[in-house]
């Protein structure tokens, strides 16, 4: 299962709603954008297909605090990290911070069209994510209601990818149904309400970080 809100649900709601699987690929490798991408591509119609060189990172390090905000808290980064992967990893982290934002936003108000929005933080498997969680919600008519606690430590930097692994806390989360009822966060013998997130966040053309890849583990707690 892939994501949040499949997991969410699926612990509440195991006979009606299916699993599936997401093996997502190790760098950034789209060949076309799941969202529309040409407000933040230089190249119109898709982004890169491989890591993107030596352009720098567009956002500024000093906007992003590494205190909790929008529900993520980060780790030091790494002591050894050179002053141009701490500018990398700062702005791929603003983008992991903006992508957990949004979907809380998403899950509390489902139906809506966010493809812009979305553009702006993910594509591939994690742009997808999206729209599998938007319309498992809509379908059985319910949203979710809280704020996911995201706490993220950067493992790996490498040209123009950054590998994130963070312990995704959806406790303060609740599943609301159509009638107004809580059905409560998930929680089974064979899921956590603390469980361990590996995100991929990829560097593409002009400098824009996108989320590519979250591999959720609902059975491994932290």
């Amino acid at each position: 299962m892939r994501g949040q809100v499949r997991f969410l649900i699926a612990a509440v709601l195991a006979a009606t709603l299916a699993a599936c699987s997401s093996n997502a690929g190790p760098s950034p490798t789209s060949t076309e954008p799941l969202v529309p991408s040409g407000s933040f591509v230089e190249t119109p119609g898709r982004p890169s297909s491989s890591p993107a060189g030596p352009t720098p990172s567009v956002v500024d390090p000093s906007t992003f605090a590494s205190t909790p905000a929008g529900g993520l808290t980060v780790a030091p980064l790494p002591a050894d990290l050179t002053q141009e992967q701490i500018t990398d990893a700062t702005a791929a982290l603003e983008v992991y911070r903006q992508y957990w934002a949004l979907l809380d936003e998403a899950n509390s108000t489902p139906g809506i069209n966010r493809s812009e929005q979305i553009s702006r933080v993910a594509i591939d498997d994690a742009a997808q994510l999206f729209a599998e969680n938007d319309n498992l919600l809509v379908t059985n008519g319910y949203h979710i209601v809280g704020l996911t606690t995201v706490e993220a430590q950067v493992t790996k930097v490498e040209p123009a990818l950054m590998h994130v692994s963070a312990c995704i806390d959806v406790s303060g989360t609740e599943v609301i149904d159509a009638e107004g009822r809580s059905l409560g966060a998930a929680d089974s013998p064979s899921s956590h309400l603390r469980f361990i997130s590996n995100a991929q966040i990829g560097r593409f053309v002009g400098g824009r970080w996108l989320m590519t890849v979250d591999n959720i583990d609902r059975n491994a707690t932290c």
